[in-house]
């Protein structure tokens, strides 16, 4: 008896061993190489896009890159597209996945896939501040944009696909809440929104009076306004090691859950990554600036976006009738199309309120003609202020108390009128004080400093005003609020105006 057992044992194990040399022989690969622990040791941070097949001692595909859902094999998935996505899996390993923070429907991503497929054109416009803008990449470096246009024409080839960056640095969602229309196509059939680092300052800002606020709504009426028509919405949530893990992309994930917009994330891709190997976060973030992203970084922003997009045109279209709008266990379908009638912080009971329409002039827009949107006037007796220009942002700016400028032609339709203007920690900002009409009486003293890095915020000019075209002047303050700081160099008056803005 005991040597059957032997006997059966020792059979079992060779057949077991068999077995795995078999697998090992024909190449199964569902091991991942260590290398996938190391995502970015692989990569030269300097080195060209080159989105080829990787060599065969890359680590091999993740097993979440493209499985063959039976959505994906119902509508089948081009060669190229399959090749891109094997790509990115072999290049980034477990960070790809861990990037798509929220998916969602998907609804209208794959009605705009749909559509470049079907009509071979894409336009995306997007929006962000200096990340998506490219600060510490050096000219010849590409940004995530230029990659996203890139890797969409190798996946289809003969498509017109046109990405537009309308980055502007030091901005944040309160600004294109107002502004985005001066920066993308309005008529784009996606939009991208970066903005989670910039969007933190709503909850460290130390000086709240008469500054507007409210990363969530003004998010959320960027949102809508993106959804009115048949274009799709994509978040990007950054994060830099200049902060901790909250950002704005906390308020962000709200919205996007809301509004059923999917919602792609380097912190949760990247966070956990920089922790377990600090040695290697340069491999990710621009040295000595920590805050900004590299060449290998802005390739994650690039790859990761373009991994979920293509992984959407795969899919099957929700337009009708498909059967998966609607289950067994509900007695009505779900459009996922539909704007929803009520404003996030509303109560089902409410009613449905108007949506604002917003008026911004920009300082950060040239016109056709070679002249600036929002055009400073002198007033007089006063010294000027005058149109600056420093690290590609462009400001109305002063530092001599008492300087004053007039901006006219305001459309104001919901009564709000505001100032965009840059706050900081280092930068030695004074005080404006502001307002409407030529009612001095009723001006706002616009705080310039705070402990936060220099960054936009909307300072509250006038609320209640009648519909129609306002005036705004400002003035240098003597006050300030600046402390002293190393980086602070000259007056502690300066003043930097970035937009007016109204609703």
């Amino acid at each position: 008896m005991f040597a059957f057992g032997l006997t059966r044992a020792l059979l079992v194990s060779v057949l077991v061993f068999s077995g795995l040399l078999l697998l090992f022989l024909s190449g199964y690969e569902s091991f991942p190489d260590v290398q996938i622990c190391r995502p970015f040791r692989i990569q030269n941070a300097t080195k060209a896009l080159d989105l080829s097949p990787p060599d065969g001692d890359e680590a091999p595909a993740s097993p979440d890159s493209h499985p063959p859902s039976s959505s994906q094999t119902s509508k089948g998935c081009p060669a190229s597209v399959i090749q891109l996505r094997d790509t990115f899996a072999r290049r980034w390993g477990i960070p790809l996945p861990l990037s798509l923070a929220q998916s969602g429907t998907g609804a209208r991503v794959r009605r705009a896939m749909e559509r470049l497929q079907k009509e071979r054109k894409l336009t995306i416009g997007i929006l962000g501040g200096s990340i998506t803008f490219g600060h510490g990449l050096k000219p010849n470096e590409k940004r995530y944009a230029e990659l996203i246009e890139e890797g969409l024409r190798q996946a289809f080839p003969d498509a017109e696909i046109m990405v537009k960056n309308g980055a502007v640095a030091a901005t944040g969602t309160d600004y294109f809440s107002a502004c985005y229309k001066h920066h993308v196509p309005e008529d784009a059939d996606l939009f991208i929104l970066e903005s989670a680092v910039n969007d933190l300052m709503v909850d460290i800002n130390i000086d709240k009076s008469s500054v507007h606020q409210d990363i969530m709504t003004d998010t959320e009426t960027l949102v809508r306004e993106l959804l009115g028509g048949e274009a799709a919405v994509l978040m990007l949530s950054t994060w830099g090691m200049t902060n901790g893990y909250i950002n704005g992309a906390d308020q962000h994930a709200t919205v996007a859950e809301y509004y059923d917009v999917p919602r792609l994330s380097t912190r949760a891709a990247l966070y956990q990554y920089v922790q377990a190997h600090l040695e290697n976060a340069t491999e990710i973030f621009v040295p000595g600036d920590m805050g900004h992203y590299n060449p290998n970084g802005h390739r994650f922003m690039a790859d990761s976006i373009l991994d979920y997009l293509l992984g959407e045109s795969c899919k099957p279209s929700y337009a009708p009738p498909y059967s998966g709008l609607r289950g067994t266990g509900l007695s009505s379908q779900l459009d996922p199309f539909a704007l929803p009638r009520l404003r996030i912080r509303q109560r089902l009971n409410q009613e449905q309120l108007a949506n604002p329409v917003a008026f911004c002039k920009s300082a950060n827009v040239q016109l056709g003609d070679g002249s600036w949107q929002l055009m400073g006037l002198p007033v007089d007796a006063h010294p000027s202020f005058e149109k600056v220009v420093w690290h590609d942002k462009h400001y109305w700016a002063a530092e001599e108390i008492g300087a004053r400028v007039t901006f006219t032609d305001i459309d104001v339709s919901g009564g709000f009128l505001g100032l965009y203007y840059l706050r900081s920690t280092s930068m030695g900002l004074g005080n404006l004080r502001c307002w409407a009409d030529g009612d001095q009486g009723s001006s706002k003293l616009l705080v310039g400093y705070w402990n936060y890095v220099s960054v936009g915020s909307v300072g509250v000019i006038a609320t209640g005003l009648a519909p129609g075209k306002h005036n705004v002047t400002c003035e240098v303050d003597k006050t300030t609020n600046a402390v002293p700081h190393p980086d602070a160099k000259g007056s502690m008056h300066k003043t930097r105006i970035i937009a007016v803005i109204a609703s």
